[in-house]
């Protein structure tokens, strides 16, 4: 009886030794689940990093490309300007032009006004040599003549000089407006390329905003995973307890059992 009763103490402290491996082989069991959900999350938050690095990129590319095109478009401006500017100078330079035609004609009637005197004065000294008085009236019927005559051309002269001024006039008026037409048409390119990268950095915007929902759809789908996985190893954990707690009840139950049919043998030992 004595050996039987250490065969059931050592069986007893068997079994206590296979349940407290067990519940260390659980412990671990959940040590080991805790360790890979941390790295999950780890992997999660690492990849919502890494994507808010390729999201910034993203943004920083955008604001690149619209400095760059605002670049383009004061460039374009400034050869408007440049063209504007160009235009005004071949316009002033006409405008020089004509001036000096003016003055050149005013020189051509100056020297011949003094023509005119020289001739005078030659015929008045041929007309001191003799006959004074006849030479005299002819030579001044002939320069009244002459005078006459220098007048017309002088008159035709002007008219001319008005006639090129009238003819410059519409033509210089014609280049003005081309300019402007130039001018407004530059600028309606410029709004459209204005337009077109307010309509792309929209587009851009769209694309960011899908990506970013997609992260947190991708970030809830993990979460539910770590979720589902947690209850499932406190699922395991329970499941376990509650083999270890009924192996436990049988392991007393066994030795009560064990005990009641000992006590009649131990009760005729003693008597």
């Amino acid at each position: 009886m004595l050996v039987a009763h250490l065969n059931v103490k050592m069986l007893v402290a068997h079994l206590n030794v296979k349940m407290l491996v067990a519940h260390l082989n659980v412990k671990m069991l959940g040590a080991h689940l805790n360790v890979k959900m941390l790295v999950a999350h780890l992997n999660v938050k690492m990849l919502v990093a890494h994507l808010n690095v390729k999201m910034l990129g993203a943004h920083l590319n955008v604001k690149m490309l619209v400095a760059h095109l605002k670049v383009k478009m004061l460039v374009a401006q400034l050869t408007a300007k440049m063209l504007v500017a160009h235009l005004n100078v071949k316009m002033l330079g006409a405008h020089l032009n004509v001036k000096m035609l003016g003055a050149h004609l005013n020189v051509k009637t100056l020297v011949a006004h003094l023509n005119v005197k020289m001739l005078v004065a030659h015929l008045n000294v041929k007309m001191l040599g003799a006959h004074l008085n006849v030479k005299m009236l002819v030579a001044h019927l002939n320069v009244k003549m002459l005078g006459a005559h220098l007048n017309v051309k002088m008159l035709g002269a002007h008219l001319n000089v008005k006639m090129l001024v009238a003819l410059l006039t519409p033509k210089m008026l014609v280049a003005h407006l081309k300019v402007k037409m130039l001018v407004a048409q530059l600028t309606a390119k410029m709004l459209g390329a204005h337009l077109n990268v307010k309509m792309l950095v929209a587009h851009l915007n769209m694309k960011m905003l899908g990506a970013h929902l997609n992260v947190k759809m991708l970030v809830a789908q993990l979460t539910a995973k770590m979720l589902g996985a947690h209850l499932n190893v406190k699922m395991l954990v329970a499941h376990l307890n509650v083999k270890m707690l009924v192996a436990h009840l049988n392991v007393k139950m066994l030795v009560h059992k064990f005990h009641i049919q000992m006590q009649p043998h131990c009760k005729r030992i003693l008597m």
